[in-house]
């Protein structure tokens, strides 16, 4: 649930960051002057802000608890450093066509519910058909309570986990690809209503 909750309210926060620069007129700004990365590192406070709720919640539950954490707390660090953003990159893309924040905040139930559900926390994930645990990894919450069950609870190291960190790597790239594809075709739309714009003024 630490995750789980944190995750949503992450989504929450970010989820609807493009309809508010649409609605704030800076979105076309940046389209016409800037690169998808004018964009990421706005996710950076909000990334913080979760790695600290993680941390400090997982400090809770070892003091209060006696929560069970035995592996690299450095790597645990660097798995987060890589599903924080990747969260963070995805969430914009589901907000990206909102007309508004508040639409954009309803699809959240589109990713994260999902990662719960198939993520092995309401059930064995070795109980469920091939299939469904390979398409499961579309879910970042998938990849992130495989992290915490391998470094928390079974204390694998970096060696033990380097397919799984390879598999993430790819997902994480095949996110920020979409990304800035979308970014660049909506560029491209702008620029070619801006060049339509400028033809019919010149005719009239």
């Amino acid at each position: 649930f630490l995750f789980f909750f944190s995750s949503m309210f992450f989504v929450f926060a970010t989820i609807g960051m493009i309809p508010r620069l649409r609605l704030e007129g800076k979105l076309q700004r940046i389209l016409e002057e800037g690169t998808p990365f004018d964009i990421l590192p706005r996710l950076v406070p909000y990334g913080l802000c979760l790695l600290a709720a993680l941390f400090v919640g997982m400090a809770i539950l070892r003091i209060i608890n006696d929560m069970v954490f035995s592996g690299s707390v450095l790597l645990f660090l660097v798995t987060q450093v890589l599903y924080i953003p990747a969260l963070g990159v995805l969430s914009l893309l589901f907000g990206w066509s909102a007309a508004n924040p508040g639409v954009a905040a309803s699809r959240m139930i589109l990713f994260i519910p999902g990662g719960f559900i198939l993520g092995g926390s309401t059930g064995p994930i070795p109980l469920q058909s091939a299939w469904v645990q390979v398409v499961s990894h579309v879910f970042p919450l998938v990849w992130e309570y495989q992290f915490v069950r391998d470094i928390m609870m079974r204390g694998a190291g970096f060696l033990d986990m380097t397919r799984d960190f390879g598999g993430f790597l790819l997902y994480f790239a095949a996110v920020t690809i979409l990304f800035c594809w979308r970014f660049y075709r909506e560029k491209k739309k702008l620029a070619a209503g801006r060049h339509g714009l400028d033809q019919v003024t010149q005719e009239g």
